[in-house]
C-alpha cells in the first residue's frame, strides 16, 4: 500500500466536513478517515479546530466533542512548525499556524476555504511557493496526482 498524502487542513474545511457530510470538505475528511491521506497539525491547530467547534452556531455539545476529538488526533500526524519570517504574516494572523505546519513538514499542500488569506505574491516573495494552497474542489481533483508525485 502507498504512503497517505500529507496535507495541512484549514479550520474551515475541517468544520465543513462535520457540519456538511454531502460537501467537497467530507470527502477530503472521508479520505483521511479511510487512510488515504494523512493531515498533519500540531497543538494550535487542533485547540482551533475544536474551539470553533464549541460555538454555539455549530450545535456540538461539549460532552460529544472531548471524545471526537480523542477519536480524530489518532488521524493525525503532529509536525513542528516553522517560524515564519515575521508576526502576523498573513493578511489574517489566525491562518499563520497552518502555513507554518504546512513549510514544517516539508511544503505539503494546505487545503482551504479561504484562499485569498494565502496570497501567492506573498509566499512566492519568502520562497515559499511550494506550498499548495488549494480549494476542497482543487484539492480533490489533483490529489491523485499528487499521490503519484510524492
Amino acid at each position: 500500500m502507498s504512503v497517505p498524502l500529507r496535507l495541512v487542513i484549514d479550520t474551515n474545511v475541517f468544520v465543513s466536513a462535520l457540519v456538511s457530510p454531502a460537501g467537497k470538505p467530507a470527502s477530503v475528511l472521508n479520505l483521511v478517515l479511510e487512510g488515504r491521506l494523512l493531515p498533519v497539525a500540531d497543538a494550535l491547530i487542533f485547540a482551533e479546530y475544536f474551539d470553533v467547534l464549541t460555538r454555539p452556531k455549530f450545535g456540538f455539545p461539549k460532552e460529544v466533542l472531548a471524545p471526537l476529538a480523542s477519536t480524530l488526533r489518532r488521524y493525525f500526524q503532529p509536525v513542528s512548525p516553522i517560524a515564519l519570517p515575521k508576526e502576523r504574516f498573513l493578511p489574517d494572523a489566525d491562518d499563520d499556524k497552518f502555513l507554518a505546519v504546512a513549510l514544517g513538514a516539508g511544503g505539503v499542500p494546505l487545503v482551504t476555504g479561504n484562499k485569498r488569506h494565502y496570497p501567492a505574491p506573498l509566499l512566492k516573495e519568502y520562497g515559499f511557493e511550494d506550498v499548495q494552497v488549494l480549494m476542497p474542489d482543487e484539492f480533490l481533483a489533483l490529489w491523485p496526482r499528487l499521490v503519484e508525485d510524492q
